[in-house]
């Protein structure tokens, strides 16, 4: 069975097709911060203020006694 070579016309062609496929990506997901951090460095407050201390998986003194 003979192989069969590609021109370099060709070669060239699928080549910059494989690389304009690559390039050209699309975005599904999209996340923009820009009013959040507007309203974080007028008010002065960060991420401090909004946590929630959670009190799951607390210490419930159920280990017993250290020796």
């Amino acid at each position: 069975m003979a192989v069969r070579r590609l021109n370099p016309k060709s070669l060239s062609f699928l080549s910059l097709l494989l690389l304009f496929s690559i390039a050209s990506a699309k975005v599904f997901f999209e996340e923009r911060f820009e009013g959040f951090m507007l309203i974080a460095i007028v008010n002065g407050d960060g991420w401090e203020n909004r946590w929630v201390k959670s009190d799951w998986k607390k210490d419930e003194n159920m280990a017993g006694r250290w020796r």
